[in-house]
């Protein structure tokens, strides 16, 4: 799917993606949304980002799918973290789309976690991203299986 990162960096690239969206298969298009969203937070030029997102999502990108122990909401919070923009939307998105804000990533994440983390190091879109996860049911009692804290204790 290196076409569709080509998508996120050229200002016609929504329609091509239309385009090559027709004849996809699911499989193909669960996996774009996660490069689409790993593109952002890589911190490349993603030109229609969020539009690319909507239309991947209504074509069936469901937003929990997991690529090699991560998801698309895992890179999206990772592009809060590290500033990326659009990363916000694009969580909000994702989140809006039903995606688990449990799902536990390779490194042992939450979402939740991502967000306190973001909060105890003075990063901006933490305290928002900590409502919007806690919002849509994120368990604030979860533990890090490496540590065993709590989101809260990493937020301290």
């Amino acid at each position: 799917w290196a076409a569709m990162a080509v998508c996120t960096e050229r200002a016609e690239g929504l329609e091509l993606a239309r385009l090559l969206l027709r004849g996809s298969s699911d499989h193909d298009i669960l996996f774009a949304l996660d490069l689409l969203v790993m593109t952002v937070c890589k911190g490349r030029n993603a030109k229609g980002a969020l539009e690319l997102a909507r239309v991947l999502i209504s074509k069936g990108a469901g937003s929990n799918h997991e690529a090699q122990d991560t998801s698309a909401l895992y890179w999206a919070a990772r592009a809060v973290y590290l500033g990326r923009s659009d990363g916000l939307e694009l969580t909000r998105l994702l989140v809006e789309a039903g995606a688990d804000v449990n799902f536990v990533d390779h490194e042992d994440m939450s979402s939740l976690f991502w967000a306190a983390r973001m909060v105890h190091e003075g990063r901006s879109g933490g305290l928002e991203l900590a409502k919007l996860f806690i919002g849509k049911g994120a368990d604030v009692n979860l533990q890090n299986t490496e540590n065993g804290m709590t989101a809260l204790q990493i937020a301290a």
